[in-house]
This record gives structure tokens, C-alpha cells and sequence, in this order.
């Protein structure tokens, strides 16, 4: 886990925060972090859209990624689910694959 208290910083538009995970050699450690992202959705017409970048660190070869999104209990999912995402609930998406390049997911919903 965190050794370390978590950073945050805001650039560009863009929010990120940070932590360092200490790691000794031939071992392997797993970091799991949950949040949550006030406004994150936007209003477009009747519905919403929730778009978010997770983003392939640099010189990193094997990253998995296994990523959860919880919608609003009021959600419906609209339109087709992108690529690579399935729904384990009606009111989730997941995301569990090799992370080898930036990944962009958008989901939009009515509520």
C-alpha cells in the first residue's frame, strides 16, 4: 500500500494525484484505491455523459488495469458500451485488461 501521504496537483486542465509504493526487488505488490469524482458527470440535453483518460504510465511494461465505475442508483445506461468494457450491473461498468496504451472511456445515462 501508501507509504506516503497522497499528492494532488491541478495542471492544464487536468487533476492528478500521486503516492509512492515501495516495492523490493522480486516481490510484487498490489495498490487498490477507490474515490470518488464530485460533478463528474455533465448534463447533455435529458442525459448525462461521464467521460474519464486513465492514463499508461510511462516505462511501465506490465500494468493491469482493473477499474470499477459506479453510476448514480437513478442511472439507465444509454447507447452502446466502448470497447474492452462490460457491465457486471446494471448500475457498473468494468474495465480489466493489460493497461498498454492511454485508455478514454465515455458512458452516457439517464437518470
Amino acid at each position: 500500500g501508501w507509504q506516503t501521504s497522497v499528492s494532488t496537483h491541478t495542471a492544464f486542465g487536468r487533476s492528478e494525484w500521486g503516492g509512492k509504493v515501495f516495492v523490493s526487488y522480486g516481490t510484487r505488490q498490489e495498490v487498490s484505491v477507490t474515490w470518488t469524482v464530485p460533478h463528474a458527470a455533465t448534463q447533455v440535453g435529458s442525459g448525462w455523459s461521464y467521460t474519464t483518460l486513465i492514463q499508461k504510465q510511462a516505462g511501465v511494461v506490465n500494468q493491469n488495469l482493473d477499474y470499477q465505475l459506479t453510476l448514480p442508483a437513478c442511472a439507465t445506461r444509454t447507447g452502446p458500451l466502448p470497447s474492452g468494457v462490460t457491465a457486471p450491473t446494471p448500475k457498473s461498468l468494468a474495465v480489466a485488461q493489460p493497461l498498454t496504451k492511454d485508455l478514454s472511456l465515455a458512458v452516457t445515462y439517464t437518470c
